[in-house]
């Protein structure tokens, strides 16, 4: 409301409660949000997060650049911040040692 208010406005990004709810299922789908200069001209960035055994984020790892190629959704960057994500992230409740059926 007060970035409305206050007459703000990016382009790919609406201050709603729908609009959030939209970029918020992107970033999970793909696994990692990304800027391309439309907030800050020249910067470039790239986060991913480091998730916690219930699969919820405890910690991001984001890196930033003047160069558009960070952000580039097939580039080697995105595809490092992934991997890292990945292996800093506890494995899921379902695949930790000593989970069986009858403790789930």
């Amino acid at each position: 409301a007060r970035a409305r208010e206050a007459g703000l406005r990016w382009p790919s990004l609406e201050p709603s409660a729908e609009s959030f709810a939209a970029l918020a299922g992107r970033v999970r789908r793909s696994g990692y949000a990304s800027v391309g200069g439309e907030f800050i001209p020249g910067l470039h960035a790239v986060g991913v997060p480091v998730l916690d055994w219930q699969g919820e984020a405890e910690a991001a790892i984001t890196a930033f650049s003047i160069r558009p190629e960070l952000a580039d959704p097939e580039g080697p960057a995105v595809a490092l911040l992934l991997r890292l994500g990945r292996a800093l992230s506890a494995p899921p409740a379902r695949d930790r040692p000593g989970q069986d059926e009858s403790s789930r």
